[in-house]
């Protein structure tokens, strides 16, 4: 997409087309729905972190400890789901 627009209008595209299918698909997974507010709250700071770090100088520096602690919440909230347990009636 980056070769008929601008890197930034095609970053926007493909993040924003990414993030609404996955946030979509996990509404259909979970009966609460501040899951998936969530998962795109997440995945939002996870997009910009990645974009904020295409121009700079250290973005391995920065980006590192970043995308750990990112990963570090995405851990931390899954790890209260209970996957395999029915759900309460």
């Amino acid at each position: 997409m980056s070769e008929f627009t601008s890197f930034n209008t095609a970053y926007m595209i493909s993040s924003l087309t990414t993030m609404s299918l996955i946030v979509l698909h996990s509404r259909s997974l979970f009966s609460d729905k501040k899951i998936p507010v969530l998962i795109g709250v997440i995945m939002s700071l996870l997009w910009f972190h990645l974009y904020d770090h295409t121009i700079e100088d250290t973005t391995l520096l920065i980006g590192s400890p970043g995308l750990f602690i990112i990963l570090a919440a995405i851990m931390y909230f899954s790890g209260k789901i209970r996957w395999y347990l029915p759900e309460p009636a």
